[in-house]
């Protein structure tokens, strides 16, 4: 009962539909991972469950950009180990993985802010999304 609850809290608070939880699936990603780390005290049935389970997790939890990016505009995640070990793997920064969330999702729009110096314009104000 005690390994379940992670997957109960997770659940309950990633179903949420009045408030925003996309930026919390990083973090519960993280929380789940070290649930289904094995312990000493783990009986054999729940060390086979938990071997099981993290062979399952990259399918069953897979982290997208969008994972990402989402902790990096939350300002109580952006500090998350994982997500910085996630930028560094793939040797970005934060800045580039929002300049391709905003292409990926909003297209043409957001071409115009991917220009040698993102964050300001040909008159050198800042750019209304670096603002925000």
């Amino acid at each position: 009962m005690q390994f379940l609850k992670i997957f109960r809290s997770s659940t309950e608070v990633l179903s949420g539909a009045t408030y925003p939880t996309i930026s919390l699936v990083l973090l519960f990603r993280v929380e789940i991972a070290g649930a289904l780390t094995e312990s000493p005290n783990d009986s054999q049935i729940v060390k086979s469950i938990k071997y099981r389970m993290r062979r399952a997790l990259a399918y069953r939890l897979s982290v997208t950009e969008l994972h990402v990016a989402a902790p990096v505009l939350d300002p109580s995640q952006r500090n998350l180990k994982a997500l910085q070990e996630y930028l560094s793997e793939r040797g970005m920064t934060a800045v580039d993985l929002l300049s391709r969330a905003l292409q990926q999702y909003i297209g043409d729009s957001a071409a115009s802010l991917t220009v040698d110096n993102p964050q300001t314009t040909d008159d050198g104000n800042l750019r209304p999304w670096k603002k925000s």
